[in-house]
């Protein structure tokens, strides 16, 4: 089995510092692709879940955020169009819904 995992990690800067060469150290130890390797564990059954080698990342400042799904007022009022379907079920308003909202997301890198 495999999963596909997407996670933002907090660094202590205790640790690593944040000096241009403490920095430059750090990205050429996490870009090591023979000797770092990314583990998934989980506490509760006390084991390592999976890990892997093969892994992508970017350093992120203090001030950088996630990317955010801007949507127009116009995609919203179509949304709500779907949701709101006299014909249809509460369920398949909800689904439908949802399947928009589901490609609105895939799109977010298009439009960034």
């Amino acid at each position: 089995m495999k999963i596909k995992v997407s996670a933002v990690l907090n660094i202590d800067e205790n640790v690593y510092g944040t000096e241009e060469s403490e920095m430059e150290w750090f990205r050429e130890m996490i870009a090591d692709k023979e000797n770092t390797m990314l583990i998934l564990h989980s506490n509760d059954i006390g084991d390592t879940i999976g890990e892997t080698f093969d892994f992508d990342w970017e350093i992120l400042n203090d001030e950088a955020q996630l990317p955010q799904q801007e949507i127009s007022d116009e995609e919203i009022e179509k949304a709500a169009a779907n949701l709101a379907n006299p014909n249809a079920d509460k369920t398949d308003n909800f689904i439908e819904g949802a399947k928009w909202y589901r490609e609105q997301l895939k799109n977010i890198d298009k439009k960034l």
